[in-house]
């Protein structure tokens, strides 16, 4: 019985796609600039620029500074940045404030933040699933400190 708590547990504190992160996870720095098709297994956060597209089995996390022109396939993936292109995710997509993609979003889970930007349209790949919003904590935080 113990140990389904402490599974259940475990399980409740990664709700978050930024939990799933792990240190193995690649880092593409502010500056960069790459033409062309990345492609790993496990977790990147994207901060350069890309024209081209991203294959990921793991999570793929673009930053404030990331731009990408092209399509971002991965399990799960953060936009902070800046998307024009198609998004596939196998698992849960999340637009925070800030964010803005111009494309097509193709995934089973959806959360959009205020202060994001889309133009497209999404495809839900479980009809179950419906999206979901949030405000985003920090920035109300940031808010509320000024």
């Amino acid at each position: 019985m113990l140990f389904k708590k402490n599974r259940a547990k475990a399980k409740h504190l990664q709700r978050r796609l930024e939990d799933r992160a792990t240190l193995e996870e690649t880092i593409i720095s502010p500056g960069t600039r790459i033409k062309g098709i990345i492609s790993g297994q496990k977790s990147m956060r994207f901060a350069g620029f890309l024209e081209g597209r991203i294959h990921s089995k793991g999570l793929v996390w673009i930053d404030r500074q990331g731009k990408i022109e092209g399509t971002v396939n991965a399990s799960g993936i953060i936009v902070e940045g800046e998307i024009k292109g198609d998004i596939e995710s196998a698992d849960k997509t999340e637009l925070r404030s800030g964010g803005r993609v111009i494309g097509n979003i193709r995934c089973a889970k959806i959360a959009i933040a205020e202060d994001s930007f889309f133009k497209g349209e999404v495809q839900m790949l479980k009809e179950e699933d419906r999206p979901t919003t949030f405000v985003a904590k920090r920035k109300n935080e940031e808010a509320n400190e000024k």
